[in-house]
């Protein structure tokens, strides 16, 4: 059996790729599979998803763990000069031989082995999400990150990108019409002034780039299942190098994080298809595996030393504060 855990901390984007991979993998041994801790998913009352094989869900209260496993690390790089852990496909899952849980972000197309075109049955959109945004489907969504992004700087997009993939989508689809979605309307009404932003839930965000004629994505994996269960093929612009766009040394952060049929634009604005950018992230990865240690992800989710003193309520009162202030600061 391969099983994986729904964390607290996750973003939905992040659950969505170990739930995926955790059932590719778990096919391609032609074993069952199980979701852990599934009161944590993000994706309730608007996501239908099977939280583990037929014959395990009765089992399960979805709480805690059947059994006992072996834990699967995946495999993280540490890249000093970018200052990032990233990971790519690891390989080490195809000689699985016994119960396992995996532990990492499993974000690389490689874990879907050829199971790709099952996600729109393993991860399926409720209606009345989907009614809710009809009008969508002639605009380009921008898919704008903010929150605790900026505690990361290196991870927030420059608004030269944003500017510049706008003439994009005018040039190539000829759409005028945009709209944000973000988890930070402070800070994107701030940041994009003008644009509308979309004022929904989480539900109404996702649904959104499942339905729009064009989709500008950040850094972020919340954009790639809503993407990738429509039944076509949306034209679509993401930031080249990924969590380090236009970096100095054209590194991938990660490799894993590279998707087919988008197309990728670098500082200048100029659009790069799937096939242009794979050898960056094939030599990034090479460049990993010969350099840079590996690690396991527990070693950097550890709380910032400056607020580890305070209490939780303290942390998130002083947050709130501080994005209310300063929202292009502070998420």
């Amino acid at each position: 059996m391969i099983s994986t855990t729904f964390l607290p901390g996750q973003g939905l984007g992040n659950q969505l790729w170990v739930y995926a991979a955790c059932r590719a993998i778990a096919k391609s041994h032609n074993v069952p599979y199980l979701i852990n801790q599934t009161q944590n998913f993000k994706g309730s009352g608007f996501l239908d998803i099977q939280f583990g094989s037929d014959e395990l869900c009765q089992y399960s209260d979805g709480h805690s763990r059947l059994y006992q496993a072996r834990i699967f690390h995946e495999s993280l790089y540490y890249d000093p000069e970018l200052n990032y852990f990233a990971s790519s496909y690891d390989s080490r899952v195809e000689q699985i031989d016994c119960d396992v849980e995996l532990s990492g972000l499993f974000q690389s197309e490689k874990y879907l082995y050829n199971f790709a075109a099952d996600l729109r049955d393993w991860i399926v959109l409720d209606p009345k999400s989907l009614s809710a945004v009809e009008s969508f489907r002639d605009v380009c969504v921008l898919n704008l990150r903010g929150g605790e992004y900026k505690r990361h700087k290196n991870l927030i997009l420059p608004k030269k990108y944003w500017i510049d993939a706008i003439a994009n989508i005018r040039k190539n689809v000829g759409i005028d019409r945009f709209v944000i979605v973000t988890d930070d309307p402070r800070y994107a009404s701030s940041f994009l002034p003008g644009i509308p932003i979309l004022r929904g839930g989480i539900a109404e965000c996702y649904a959104a780039l499942h339905v729009a004629a064009s989709i500008v994505v950040s850094n972020s994996s919340f954009s790639y299942f809503p993407i990738k269960t429509r039944a076509d093929l949306p034209f679509v612009i993401a930031p080249m190098f990924w969590s380090r766009f236009a970096n100095q040394y054209s590194r991938w952060a990660s490799p894993a994080n590279i998707y087919r049929h988008w197309f990728w634009q670098d500082y200048n604005g100029c659009l790069y298809s799937f096939d242009d950018c794979e050898s960056h992230a094939i030599s990034t990865y090479s460049y990993y595996q010969d350099t840079c240690t590996i690690l396991s992800p527990a070693s950097f989710l550890q709380p910032p030393p400056h607020l580890s003193f305070l209490s939780a309520a303290h942390r998130k009162f002083i947050k709130r504060l501080l994005a209310y202030l300063f929202p292009r600061l502070f998420g």
